[in-house]
């Protein structure tokens, strides 16, 4: 960390604006009485600013660049998030007095501006109304951050070419046009306005202060978004952009072989760099590609963050990277419930409809299965149609009972079997869960480690059937010699493993009732007359007692029920069909459930504000 003159002339503006911010003052008069106070500091990649357990004595304004906030958690170290320019670190410690709650580190070239506690204490002797602004400030983000799941709003993206042939100046124009659709200023740097610069400018471009520096600087001050296009070789203009990056874009021909490049092994691989930026893998696919597949040998050379698959001529795909790396995206979570599950397709079909956009999807039992057939692209009639095929037409996946249930209850083989069927005429055979259009994941609860699982990799047809493998009905399904049961016992509404994809809004769909099911009975009827009830002539039932395998998955959550209930409520939108006619294992009830489904969707959707609804298109 060095503390230097070198560019802060250049971003007074920036300075400015964030002071105003923060003092919550119309004028620039409170930053010309201090600005002689503030000193500016340069930090590199992995450079400390200011580390856990310290005394809170300085304020840092973030100029430019991008800082990590990590905690210690035991022998591990948690990262918190991110802080970018314009925002602010340690005032809530100069206020508290408390120490440093997190570390704060660089995670590329950045500038800050630090306000030592004389100076700040200064600033809030000036009048109360200065005191309660701040705070308001702090409380702000507070809600901010807890309403929010990454930071929406200024991003300086690179553009790494690592496969031969690839032309991407289309896609950065496209990808300039889509950013800027969000609203702000977006600006794309490319080769082209490097060469321009004066020859004398490019002999320090490695400097954190020097001339190349300072233009690209600036240009980021000057721009919500900042889109920098790199070279395929590793030369200097490809460094310099990996150096000022907030997240790196690998960007292949996904039909190319998944070696790693010259860029890859000269620039990223440098041991002196102790910090990067995040790294995510985007594979080109065209237009007609029916699927992705091999996505895993991409994977596998590469400690990416992500993956993400498009097509470049397509403005939905073009768009959804758009939302994917500014932090706008949309995440959908589907919870298990049985047969109820089949509302999950009228809500998709609703949303669809309305113009909703998903980019990531996750689930849970047979959330987890529906969700992966929109995640590979299923939508509308077709949705429906391969749901009632898997689940329904060639027998429900509680019909087949095992004569001698030594392991599970029922066999579900016919269930396997179809859907493995319906999994290779849609993309192919050997899918992955890596290799969805739209990010995956689905929940299952590993019998062998007794924990929750958050299955990402392998394949799709397995972690499918893990997902609801409800314990005791159905087999668990072996992955890598460890035994998985239903997702439902661990986490049935899976919206904080969501919010670990930096999505801004999540959707959720619960298919909890809170309904309270009583019998009028004092004990459980015999065998024989629980069969004798069940008889057709008898007519109406005289014990409404659940069936063996509807007790199972219903036991199944039980443990879960309350996270389930707490999930809700950190949702964005949360719809919860009403189906108080439908039961667990009514799976007959296959178009009722689904238009109960769509139904409630478009009522509650008609309900919410559509200024709100235009965040997530």
């Amino acid at each position: 960390m060095q503390e230097t003159l070198v560019g802060p002339r250049e971003h007074w503006d920036e300075l400015r604006s964030a002071f105003r911010e923060f003092f919550k003052t119309p004028d620039d008069r409170l930053f010309e009485e201090v600005r002689n106070d503030l000193n500016v500091l340069s930090l590199r990649p992995g450079d400390i600013l200011v580390r856990e357990d310290e005394r809170s004595e300085e304020l840092f304004f973030v100029v430019s660049g991008r800082l990590r906030a990590v905690r210690r958690l035991g022998q591990m170290k948690q990262v918190l998030g991110e802080v970018v320019r314009g925002e602010t670190v340690g005032e809530l410690g100069l206020i508290t007095g408390e120490v440093r709650s997190a570390t704060v580190l660089a995670v590329r070239d950045s500038l800050v501006a630090r306000m030592k506690r004389p100076t700040f204490e200064r600033i809030l002797a000036g009048g109360p109304e200065i005191s309660i602004s701040v705070m308001r400030t702090i409380i702000d983000r507070f809600q901010q951050a807890e309403r929010s799941r990454r930071s929406i709003g200024r991003v300086t993206l690179s553009l790494v070419p690592i496969t031969r042939g690839l032309d991407l100046s289309g896609l950065a124009r496209r990808l300039t046009d889509a950013i800027g659709s969000f609203g702000g200023s977006v600006r794309l740097l490319t080769r082209s306005d490097f060469d321009q610069l004066p020859a004398a400018d490019k002999d320090d471009v490695a400097s954190p202060h020097g001339s190349v520096a300072r233009w690209m600087d600036l240009a980021e001050v000057a721009s919500t978004a900042l889109i920098m296009l790199a070279d395929e070789e590793p030369t200097e203009w490809s460094q310099a952009c990996i150096r000022r990056a907030d997240e790196i874009l690998l960007v292949a021909d996904a039909d190319a072989t998944p070696a790693v490049s010259g860029v890859e092994t000269r620039i990223l691989d440098e041991e002196s760099v102790a910090v990067r930026p995040t790294q995510s893998l985007v594979l080109l696919h065209p237009a007609d590609k029916r699927s992705p597949s091999g996505t895993a040998a991409w994977l596998n050379r590469r400690p990416v963050a992500r993956h993400i698959h498009i097509r470049p001529t397509l403005d939905r795909d073009v768009k959804r990277l758009a939302r994917l790396v500014t932090g706008r995206a949309v995440g959908m979570v589907l919870s298990g419930g049985g047969a109820r599950g089949f509302a999950h397709v009228g809500v998709i079909n609703a949303l669809d409809e309305a113009g909703i956009e998903l980019d990531v999807i996750g689930g849970t039992s047979i959330g987890s299965a529906i969700g992966a057939l929109r995640a590979l692209g299923l939508q509308g009639e077709e949705l429906t149609r391969t749901t009632r095929r898997i689940f329904v037409e060639n027998g429900s996946p509680t019909s087949e009972y095992n004569l001698f249930p030594l392991v599970s209850l029922l066999k579900g083989k016919k269930t396997r079997r179809v859907m493995e069927e319906s999994l290779a005429e849609i993309a192919g055979s050997g899918i992955g869960i890596e290799d969805t259009w739209t990010t995956y994941f689905c929940i299952a609860g590993n019998y062998s480690t007794a924990s929750e699982a958050v299955l990402t990799r392998g394949a799709l047809s397995k972690a499918m059937l893990a997902s609801f493998a409800i314990p005791g009905a159905l087999p668990p399904v072996i992955i890598d010699g460890h035994l998985f049961v239903d997702g439902g016992t661990v986490n049935n509404l899976p919206v904080d493993v969501m919010g670990r994809y930096g999505v801004g809004r999540i959707i959720a769909v619960d298919l909890l009732t809170d309904r309270i099911r009583k019998v009028e009975m004092d004990g459980v009827p015999s065998i024989l007359s629980l069969l004798l009830d069940k008889l057709p002539w008898r007519g109406k039932r005289a014990y409404d007692m659940p069936s063996l395998p509807e007790i199972l998955l219903s036991a199944s959550v039980l443990q879960s029920t309350g996270r389930q209930r707490e999930m809700r409520a950190k949702a964005n939108i949360c719809f919860r069909p009403r189906l108080d006619r439908i039961g667990l294992l009514d799976w007959e009830k296959f178009d009722e459930t689904v238009k109960a489904g769509f139904d409630s969707a478009v009522e509650d959707l008609a309900l919410t504000d559509r200024s709100e609804l235009a965040a997530y298109r």
